[in-house]
């Protein structure tokens, strides 16, 4: 409300009623922009003059209608009062919009800018019969969102200026003393610190105007729902805490202090750092909190996880408050009436619900809060029930800007479930891990990702910011080749097991089968054998010869090929077809699919979860995943696993990210991109290591061994162990089936952000070949073809050894450390640090944390080097499993690494032998950008505008040429 009183102030003089008051800020805004007329366009060099058809004019009534029903960014700080202005004061400000508007167009006249917009017809609709009806959106341009942005934010009126192009009209007064006072009027709104009071009845008149929208029943039932839920897990657990805290020496207030203090924190600050989380994040990040937190109640004995368990479910509670209070602001007070007895009737149904699972229906404590964590889902029900945010992204995003946050998000989950890299990953992994993160992790995500965004080209012409190191982009790009190649036989082996998955009984549950050997033993055969101790040497379990002798036929190594296994030659050709179909169309068609792709493997894998840790042994499981190990601390083999891990898991190095990023509009806040994509990413990886060593402790109690002997190098531990496991489980088939489909559809999000790097980085290179018609889809036709005869070579008998060569070498972390170090001294020292900063801010509108720039310049070279160096001490010649690869299958790998490093010095010495002058004159030229000229005539941040741009310039050059 104070923002009317500020308004009010600005006046001057008192006001009687809300109708002077909008019709003097009517009259105000009339005024300016009436007093410019068009200029003659004989006086204006180099103006095209078009003949503008009378359906592209913008009536009163569709401006209204935009204003109406548009979204804006908020303000700083809780408050969302820019909203409630445009509802408020749409029907005064349509007329000035299409004032503003349609003079851009008067008189034959278009401003350069608005040429690069799409003008859009608006569709015929009745007139609305009140302020407060019809608010269905009418999209007219770009110069309309940011029309009004000026009129309600500050920050943004230079750029609305300079989009509305006004130095092209010539005003009647001074233009200098015109923009002057529209500064200070503005400006004055946000900065008046003493402000008169509205009369009650001018106020209860906003407040009626302010929530003009009728709330259905199934918005109100939502946010009860929301309350309801959020609250019955808060009671919940003050109503365990006995349970809790049993055969423990811990007061109860402990508990109490647990449950309430994060919550108040939260609810304290949380409106303040939170806006910039969209709010599909929010809710997602409620949900992992609250599943996560319950299950180390079930499961963790010790007393101090089980606080934390406590602590996160406090923290989810005071997220939640945060979330919906703001949502409510979109959608009446009714909703706030809903979501505020949710809650009251949460704090009854949390104790009511624990009685009657613990007490009359004598379910252990364990079992209720799994039950518990399985209901959690119904958080997303509610949240898609409202509508309007649902599961959506922002409506600013297009199909691009969802395909770089979401796609990147399951690399980490496959990588962490489909190869099993599990050596080291206790709690004592996590300290290594963040440290990895923080210095090179997320300052090199947020230079690829800027980069990408700031030239709007892929990995490799984007180095033409600095082309003496544009062979970074090269080096990225063959590494993510390499990676495309053998990670797609992932997804043909997934298929594979899918398949043979509809059965009644699973192939791999017993012996007997024609590839089974003597030495073949079921799993309650191993348990017998190790309680009598005897030796298991050479035993073999069902499920691993199965993997060896049904599905890969191992031949004995790498020089015995063999022929090729056409059943699993068809699945990867599947595997191909189904990729090929989702990225043809580029991220416009993928951008669709992820829809699908990036939100069903959090089910799936939520539904495995809770199915892994309700078996026996799975507590033992998680106890060993979260129990640190400090001593492993001074082990160099977890730091590079750390770090291969992080580098890995985010695609950085490889070139992904740039091509993802030159998606973004210019002005996309990428920075917060950046740290919405590491969260999640490396939240999900906590969240996955669950259903890892669940099953894991599962195994081990079933063999009794060991849970750290369990685990397979390799791709073993999806397609060995987990099958094995899911074998001794009830409804085994379709357990199998589900957990194979997650791994398909993790595998395709991997493979989508992949194929989508390298196409868009060649296709950028080449855009007078293969940006005209269909050529970039055949292309796209073409590059998956050849990737699939060259995947055919790890589908023989002996393509297992091919797969774990190229696993090994091709896109190794030896090799991704070294261009990362590459990427951040280019960054860092030679274009300079603070050049990009300047660039960035140019972008975001504000300058990013130093700190990031500090670790381009030295922290991630330092530890990228450290981690590196290590690894060449520490090299042990490849093997897979007792099998070690001979000395020339080693050099082929390290060939491999070669060809991809080799990119870099082989391109600066190709620059400095193009380049004329003294070799300083060649460094010198070689430092300085090679871009800017080619994007001074299009808007920034428009891609394709961009790319028409470069083409036509290139063909004008040829034509100058012939």
């Amino acid at each position: 409300m104070s923002f009317y009183c500020v308004i009010i102030t600005l006046c001057g003089v008192s006001i009687d009623s809300v109708n002077v008051l909008v019709e003097k800020i009517h009259s105000f805004f009339c005024d300016l922009t009436s007093s410019f007329t068009p200029i003659a366009s004989s006086d204006i060099a180099n103006i095209t003059v078009t003949e503008i058809p009378d359906e592209m004019y913008v009536s009163e009534r569709e401006a209204y209608k935009a204003l109406a029903s548009t979204k804006i960014k908020k303000a700083n700080g809780p408050d969302d009062f820019p909203n409630g202005i445009l509802k408020v004061f749409a029907f005064e400000l349509a007329p000035v919009v299409a004032d503003i508007y349609n003079a851009t167009l008067k008189d034959g006249l278009i401003p350069p800018l608005l040429k690069c917009a799409i003008v859009h017809r608006i569709p015929k609709q009745p007139p609305p019969k009140s302020i407060k009806d019809d608010l269905r959106p009418v999209s007219l341009t770009c110069q309309i969102a940011k029309v009004f942005e000026g009129f309600t934010l500050t920050h943004v009126l230079p750029t609305v200026l300079k989009d509305l192009d006004i130095k092209q009209f010539a005003p009647k007064v001074a233009l200098v003393e015109r923009q002057r006072q529209f500064y200070s009027v503005v400006k004055s709104w946000y900065e008046i610190p003493q402000v008169k009071l509205l009369k009650q009845s001018d106020a209860d008149e906003l407040k009626a105007n302010h929530y003009p929208e009728r709330v259905g029943l199934g918005k109100v039932a939502a946010f009860f729902g929301l309350g309801t839920l959020f609250n019955t897990t808060f009671s919940l657990v003050t109503a365990a805490t006995q349970d809790t805290l049993a055969a423990t020496y811990f007061p109860n207030s402990i508990v109490l202090i647990a449950n309430t203090l994060p919550a108040f924190l939260v609810s304290l600050i949380g409106p303040f750092f939170m806006q910039p989380i969209p709010y599909v994040g929010r809710i997602t990040l409620v949900y992992l909190l609250n599943v996560s937190a319950f299950i180390i109640l079930a499961l963790v004995k010790q007393v101090y996880w089980k606080v934390i368990g406590i602590v996160m479910t406090s923290f989810a509670a005071g997220v939640c408050e945060v979330i919906v209070r703001s949502l409510t602001s979109f959608h009446g007070e009714l909703t706030l009436t809903a979501f505020s007895a949710g809650t009251g009737v949460g704090f009854a149904v949390g104790p009511l619900y624990y009685i009657a699972m613990t007490t009359w229906a004598c379910i252990s404590p364990k079992v209720t809060y799994c039950v518990t964590a399985s209901i959690m889902v119904l958080i997303f029900v509610c949240y898609y029930a409202i509508g309007d945010s649902g599961l959506k992204p922002p409506s600013s995003l297009t199909a691009e800007h969802i395909e770089m946050r979401y796609l990147p998000l399951e690399t980490d989950v496959m990588d962490k479930v489909g190869e099993g890299k599990t050596r080291g990953r206790k709690g004592c992994f996590l300290i290594p891990y963040l440290i990895c993160l923080i210095l090179a992790g997320v300052p090199a995500l947020v230079l690829e990702i800027s980069l990408g965004q700031y030239t709007s080209q892929g990995a490799i012409t984007a180095w033409k910011i600095c082309p003496i190191f544009q062979g970074i982009g090269y080096a990225g790009v063959l590494v993510m080749q390499y990676v495309n190649i053998y990670y797609t036989v992932i997804l043909g082996w997934a298929f594979y097991y899918m398949f043979a998955s509809f059965q009644s009984t699973l192939p791999w549950s017993h012996c007997g089968n024609k590839w089974n050997t003597p030495n073949c033993v079921e799993s309650g055969e191993r348990v017998n054998i190790s309680k009598q101790n005897c030796s298991a040497i050479t035993s073999v379990s069902a499920s691993q010869e199965y993997w060896d002798y049904r599905v890969l036929r191992l031949s004995g190594g790498l020089e015995e090929a063999g022929h090729v296994n056409w059943d699993l030659a068809l699945c990867l050709l599947l595997a191909w077809i189904v990729c090929y179909l989702c990225v043809c169309k580029g991220v416009k068609s993928s951008g669709k699919v992820v829809y699908f792709t990036a939100t069903a493997p959090y089910l799936l894998l939520t539904a495995v979860l809770i199915r892994g840790v309700t078996l026996p042994g799975a507590a033992d499981g998680i106890k060993f995943y979260l129990t640190p190990d400090l001593s492993r601390l001074s082990d160099g083999r977890v730091w590079l696993d750390a770090g291969t891990q992080v580098f890995f898991s985010y695609s950085i190095g490889m070139g992904t990210m740039t091509a993802l990023g030159s998606y973004n509009k210019y002005k996309n806040n990428f920075y917060r991109d950046s740290i919405f994509f590491s969260f999640f990413n490396s939240g999900t990886s906590f969240y996955g290591g669950f259903l890892i060593f669940s099953v894991l402790g599962f195994m081990a109690k079933n063999q009794g061994v060991p849970i750290e002997d369990v685990a397979k190098p390799g791709p073993g531990l999806a397609f060995i162990v987990y099958p094995e496991a899911v074998a001794q489980m009830p409804l085994a088939p379709l357990w199998s089936a589900m957990f194979f489909f997650m791994i398909i559809l993790l595998g395709l999000d991997s493979e989508f952000v992949g194929i989508e790097g390298f196409v868009t980085a060649v296709v950028d290179s080449y855009p007078q070949y293969l940006r005209r018609g269909y050529r970039k889809e055949i292309f796209t036709a073409v590059v998956c073809a050849v990737w699939f005869l060259l995947g055919l070579t790890m589908v023989t008998e002996g393509g297992m050894y091919v797969f774990q060569l190229f696993d090994h070498y091709s896109g190794s972390g030896s090799v991704l450390l070294l261009v990362v170090i590459c990427d951040c001294l280019a960054m860092g020292w030679l274009y300079g640090r603070n050049r990009f900063y300047d660039n960035m801010e140019s972008m975001l509108g504000f300058q990013i944390n130093p700190w990031i720039g500090w670790c381009w310049c030295f922290f991630a070279p330092s530890f990228c080097a450290f981690i590196f160096i290590f690894n060449l001490v520490t090299y042990k010649p490849m093997s897979y499993g007792p099998y070690v690869y001979p000395g020339w299958g080693q050099a082929i790998g390290w060939l491999l690494t070669a060809t991809s490093l080799t990119c870099i010095p082989a391109v600066m010495i190709y620059k400095l032998i193009k380049t004329t002058g003294t070799i300083r004159e060649r460094l010198n030229k070689l430092i300085i950008p090679d871009i800017e000229e080619k994007r001074e005539d299009v808007e920034l941040g428009d891609r394709e505008g961009n790319q028409a741009a470069l083409l036509k310039k290139d063909n004008d050059k040829n034509e100058q040429k012939a």
